[in-house]
C-alpha cells in the first residue's frame, strides 16, 4: 500500500502489509510466515490470545478482540446466572486449547468448578458419530452440570448437536456457545430444538458511516492508490478494465469501456 511519506517533501514510499483471513485452526499462521520480517500484518479474523505478545508479533494489528476477552465474557455469564458447577466442551485446535486453558484460569479464580471436559477433533470428516455421542454421554454423567461452555467451530459443533439428539437430551443441556458456531446455520439448521436457548457470545460490531456508499464508489479510475484493485474490481464483477480491452472502444465512457470476460 502507498503511505504518504513523513516529511512533506513530496516524494513517495511503499510500505508492504499482508492482510487476510483465515481459518481457526491457522489464526497465527500470518504471524509465524512474517516472524522475522519487518512486515506489517492486519487481521480482522485472528483472535489467538498468543497474537497479543508484541515481543514475538511486534507487526501483528487486528480489528477483532482476542479469544482472552470473549473467555471473560463467557466467565461472566455463569456468574450472572449463578452457576457453580460447568462442563466445557473445546475444539482441538490453538483456538480451542488456548480458550479452553484461559477458561480454566479464570474459572478457577471465581471458585467455579468444571464437571466434565471434553475434546472436539477438529476437521468435521473426522469426527464420527460414535465419537460424538460418547462427548454427549460423558456429559450427561454430571447431572447437575447442565450448563456447557463450548468453544469450537460450526461443522464439529453441528455434530455434537445431532449427538443431543441421537442421545435424548435435547433440552437437557444450556449452551454458552462461541463466536466459532453460535450464530452459524450449518450449526442450527436441522438442529433448532437443540441448541434453543444457546447463550452467543460475539464481538461487537458497528457499521462505520460512510463506508458503504464510500466504497461502492471506488473504481478502477478514482482508485489508483491501490495496485490491486482492478483484479479486485475485474474478478467481482467479472469483466475486464479498460486499460486491456482493444483501442476501437475508446469512444465509450472511461467507466463503460470493459468486455465480459470469457
Amino acid at each position: 500500500m502507498y503511505v504518504p511519506s513523513a516529511h512533506d517533501t513530496g516524494k513517495k514510499f511503499w510500505s508492504l502489509a499482508l492482510m487476510r483471513s483465515v481459518k481457526f485452526s491457522e489464526r497465527k499462521f500470518p504471524s509465524q510466515v512474517f516472524l522475522y520480517a519487518d512486515t506489517a500484518k492486519v487481521s480482522f479474523f485472528s483472535t489467538s490470545p498468543e497474537l497479543s505478545n508484541k515481543q514475538r508479533f511486534e507487526f501483528f494489528l487486528r480489528t477483532v478482540p482476542s479469544d482472552k476477552n470473549q473467555v471473560h465474557a463467557m466467565v461472566e455469564i455463569v456468574k450472572l446466572l449463578g452457576w457453580t458447577y460447568v462442563s466445557i466442551v473445546y475444539e482441538e485446535s490453538n483456538y480451542g486449547i488456548k480458550a479452553f486453558n484461559e477458561l480454566e484460569e479464570q474459572l478457577r479464580n471465581q471458585n467455579i468448578c468444571i464437571a466434565v471436559k471434553e475434546k472436539l477433533t477438529k476437521d468435521s470428516g473426522l469426527g464420527t458419530d460414535d465419537s460424538y455421542n460418547t462427548i454427549v454421554q460423558n456429559l450427561l454423567t454430571k447431572q447437575r452440570a447442565r450448563g456447557v461452555i463450548v468453544f469450537g467451530s460450526d461443522q464439529e459443533v453441528a455434530g455434537v448437536m445431532r449427538a443431543v439428539r441421537r442421545q435424548n437430551a435435547t433440552g437437557h443441556f444450556t449452551w454458552i456457545g462461541s463466536d466459532g458456531w453460535s450464530a452459524r446455520a450449518l450449526v442450527s439448521e436441522g438442529n433448532e430444538p437443540q441448541v434453543e436457548g444457546t447463550l452467543s457470545v460475539q464481538p461487537r460490531a458497528h457499521p462505520v458511516a460512510g463506508f458503504d456508499r464510500y466504497f461502492r464508489s471506488l473504481t478502477p479510475d478514482n482508485n489508483h492508490r491501490n495496485p490491486w484493485f482492478i483484479e479486485f474490481w475485474e474478478h467481482f464483477f467479472r469483466l475486464v478494465h479498460a486499460d486491456v480491452i482493444s483501442p476501437r472502444d475508446d469512444e465509450l465512457p472511461s467507466f463503460a469501456r470493459v468486455a465480459p470476460v470469457p
